[in-house]
C-alpha cells in the first residue's frame, strides 16, 4: 500500500500528462471559441459629486484644446436629453471652466468654440455568467483552511484578525459591475473642427437610470372619482 504521500505524486503526474497531452493535441472547432478581454477597471458613478470629477477632468482637457489666445466659450445643453445630469453638467463644466480660466459665454459667438455633451444609457440584457476576479476561488479555499485550524486552537480567534484587516483595507474599492452603463461623450468644436472629443463610460446603478434620461416636458395625473 502506498501512503498518502506517493498517492498525492501520483495524482499530480498523472494530471500534468493529462495538460501535456491536451496542450500537444491539434484542437479544432466548428466556430471560434470565446475569449475574454485582459481585466480592466471601470469606475462606477453613485453620486453628484462623481459628475463633479468629471466636469474637473473635462474641463482641464477644454483649456489645454482651445486655440491659442482664445479662451471664450458657448455651453450647448443637449437637445434631446434634458435629464437631471444633463442640466448639473452644464452648471458644473461651467463652474469648473470659470474657476479655470476660461471665457464662458451666455449668448452665441462665431468667434467663440462651442462646447457640447451626449448622454447614452447602455442596458445589458444577457451578460450570462460574469467571473469572479482572479484569486477569489484561492482566498476563499484559504479562508476555508485557515477557519479549519483555528478550531484546533487554543485561541482561535487570533486567525479572524487578518480578515478583519484585509476587509478594512478593501471593502471602500469593491464594486460589483450592473447591466447598466453610461456614456458621455464631451465634444469641442469651432469653425466646423472638432477640437477635443472625450468619450467616457461608467457603471450605474440601475436605479439612478433616471437621473440620466430624458424627462418629459409633460405629466399624466390620473383623475379618481370618489
Amino acid at each position: 500500500m502506498k501512503n498518502g504521500r506517493h498517492q498525492l505524486l501520483d495524482y499530480l503526474l498523472i494530471g500534468s500528462a493529462v495538460l501535456l497531452i491536451s496542450g500537444c493535441a491539434v484542437n479544432h472547432a466548428q466556430v471560434p471559441h470565446a475569449t475574454t478581454y485582459p481585466a480592466t477597471n471601470q469606475q462606477i458613478m453613485q453620486a453628484g459629486h462623481h459628475w463633479d470629477v468629471l466636469a474637473g477632468i473635462e474641463s482641464e482637457k477644454i483649456m489645454r484644446s482651445l486655440p491659442e489666445g482664445s479662451t471664450a466659450l458657448v455651453i450647448n445643453k443637449p437637445t434631446s436629453n434634458r435629464s437631471a445630469f444633463a442640466e448639473a453638467y452644464y452648471d458644473l463644466l461651467q463652474s469648473q471652466l470659470v474657476k479655470q480660466g476660461a471665457l464662458v459665454l451666455n449668448y452665441d459667438s462665431s468667434s467663440a468654440s462651442h462646447l457640447s455633451y451626449d448622454i447614452k444609457i447602455l442596458t445589458h440584457n444577457d451578460r450570462g455568467y460574469t467571473a469572479p476576479p482572479m484569486g477569489t476561488y484561492s482566498v476563499a479555499a484559504g479562508s476555508v483552511a485557515l477557519l479549519g485550524y483555528a478550531f484546533t486552537q487554543t485561541h482561535p480567534g487570533w486567525v479572524v484578525v487578518p480578515f478583519a484587516v484585509g476587509a478594512d483595507l478593501f471593502s471602500g474599492s469593491a464594486a460589483s459591475p450592473t447591466p447598466t452603463e453610461v456614456l458621455i461623450t464631451t465634444k469641442l468644436t469651432k469653425d466646423g473642427r472638432f477640437l477635443m472629443s472625450d468619450s467616457r463610460i461608467y457603471y450605474i446603478n440601475d436605479g439612478d437610470t433616471g437621473n440620466y434620461r430624458p424627462q418629459s416636458a409633460s405629466k399624466t395625473f390620473q383623475v379618481v372619482d370618489n
